[in-house]
């Protein structure tokens, strides 16, 4: 039961720090005017989730390095492929915040 719990928690906070970037950047195309405010807003929320994405990188590495039970390890293997999902969505609110920039001009 706890293991399932863990799972769920991981797959919310997952969501969380994908879907934050994006509500912002939908947010910059939906507003008129004050686009420039909401692409520097959704800027900064993504950047965050970088950065938070790199300092649970950081802490899953050294969780790694301890003795872990072959259920432990793939769970962190599990971890370790959603991160590099994560990651491909930063990269595509990257992509979209500078598409947005760019049709701004």
């Amino acid at each position: 039961m706890r293991k399932q719990w863990k799972k769920v928690a991981m797959i919310m906070l997952v969501g969380l720090l994908a879907a934050g970037p994006f509500v912002m950047i939908h947010h910059a195309a939906a507003v008129g005017e004050t686009s420039s405010q909401a692409i520097t807003m959704a800027k900064s929320a993504n950047d965050k989730a970088a950065n938070d994405l790199h300092n649970m990188m950081m802490q899953m590495d050294t969780m790694m390095k301890s003795p872990m039970s072959a259920n432990e390890k793939s769970m962190m293997n599990m971890m370790h492929q959603m991160a590099t999902i994560i990651q491909m969505l930063i990269d595509s609110n990257n992509h979209l915040i500078t598409a947005m920039e760019h049709g701004k001009m």
